[in-house]
């Protein structure tokens, strides 16, 4: 009984290796959100698991500057990298609300495969140590398996 026991174990070990391997080269989640300032704001992304929302005003990847009203690049299809994930995209879908705005609804991989789903958070306004900057977490993405 016992061996039958350890051989059930150790199969049920190798069929969950894969996703849980998996898991552990992808963030939980992603966070999404904006890092205002004076002159303008970031677009940014962060992996909360390892950073807190305080320290992702320093420490963050950017997906796009808009300053004066002047973005630097789209939100979606411009690549970053944030903790371990290298080279990830940004899908959006068209809000049915207001047609002009665009909402993130996934982050896509350097292959084009959906990797995370993104909805929206609730905002978070968290000031920053720079006197009149914050950042307000918009979107929270998990690992899809």
């Amino acid at each position: 009984m016992y061996k039958l026991i350890l051989a059930a174990a150790a199969l049920l070990s190798l069929t969950t290796a894969t996703p849980l391997a998996e898991r552990q080269d992808h963030p939980d989640q992603i966070a999404l959100g904006r890092l205002a300032y004076s002159r303008g704001h970031q677009f940014v992304a962060w992996a909360p698991s390892r950073t807190t929302q305080q320290e992702a005003c320093r420490t963050h990847a950017t997906i796009q500057v808009n300053n004066s009203g002047f973005p630097d690049r789209p939100i979606c299809g411009s690549p970053f990298s944030v903790g371990n994930l290298v080279d990830v995209t940004l899908a959006c879908g068209t809000s049915p609300v207001t047609p002009t705005t665009s909402d993130v609804v996934a982050v896509i991989d350097a292959s084009g495969a959906r990797i995370e789903n993104c909805v929206s958070a609730v905002s978070d306004y968290v000031p920053c140590d720079n006197v009149g900057s914050g950042l307000m977490q918009q979107f929270i993405c998990t690992w899809e398996a």
